[in-house]
């Protein structure tokens, strides 16, 4: 495989974990009026969305940490030379996945501080 396709491989990914944290924010937009109904800011929603976004996103990365060590080991038992660990990449891909993480979560929250309680209330 070779670079290109890794990229693009990583980027329908991560377009499609957007995509499906839009639809479940789209899914609970009556939980939304309601709570903005009963009083909710538009701030906590936003904070409400984003939170399970990222958590989300840091199980994930917890999880890829683990298997990037795990065959960051077999590679410098495979090749000569080779380092399991270099700690400016880590810091570069932590940093930037997080950062995507993000990207990926502000429609999503930009669509739960839209929401209109009366008009999502009345339609349901």
């Amino acid at each position: 495989m070779n670079p290109v396709e890794a990229d693009l491989r990583v980027l329908a990914v991560t377009g499609a974990l957007g995509l499906l944290l839009t639809l479940a924010v789209g899914e609970r937009r009556r939980e939304f009026g309601i709570r903005a109904a009963m009083g909710a800011t538009p701030a906590r929603l936003a904070r409400l969305v984003l939170g399970e976004g990222l958590g989300i996103a840091l199980v994930g990365l917890a999880v890829g940490c683990a298997a990037a060590v795990a065959l960051g080991r077999v590679g410098s038992a495979l090749y000569y030379g080779v380092s399991g660990f270099d700690p400016l990449t880590w810091v570069v891909v932590v940093a930037g996945l997080c950062g995507l993480a993000v990207l990926a979560c502000l429609r999503p929250v930009r669509a739960a501080m839209r929401t209109d309680p009366m008009r999502l209330l009345r339609h349901e």
